[in-house]
């Protein structure tokens, strides 16, 4: 028997998306599928061309990793453009928004705790 036939795949999937606001869907990565318990939570999110983030504020602290295209983020009333490969933090209770000014989809991958 081959050794690769033993070996437990570590690819995750996706539970079902959710579309939070017109033009933006979350997609929680299913950890529950693979019995794990990791100390966070994660999601990828895709905003369409012209579309907006609904304003956020929560207990959590979050980071955000820009996975593709470009917008533009409000956070705590200050506006800063974000593009892809860079990174975010988000302390508990910040406001935060995002918007996408281009002509192509921001994708964001999201990791709070």
């Amino acid at each position: 028997m081959s050794l690769a036939c033993n070996l437990i795949s570590p690819k995750l999937t996706f539970a079902e998306s959710e579309r939070i606001s017109q033009g933006v869907e979350v997609k929680p990565l299913d950890f529950e599928a693979k019995e794990a318990r990791p100390p966070f939570k994660s999601t990828i999110f895709m905003i369409m061309p012209g579309c907006i983030t609904p304003l956020d504020k929560h207990k959590v602290e979050e980071c955000w990793t820009i996975l593709s295209g470009e917008g533009i983020l409000e956070y705590e009333g200050q506006s800063v453009s974000v593009r892809e490969q860079e990174v975010f933090y988000f302390a508990s209770f910040k406001e935060h928004q995002v918007r996408n000014e281009s002509d192509k989809p921001l994708v964001i991958a999201s990791i709070y705790w």
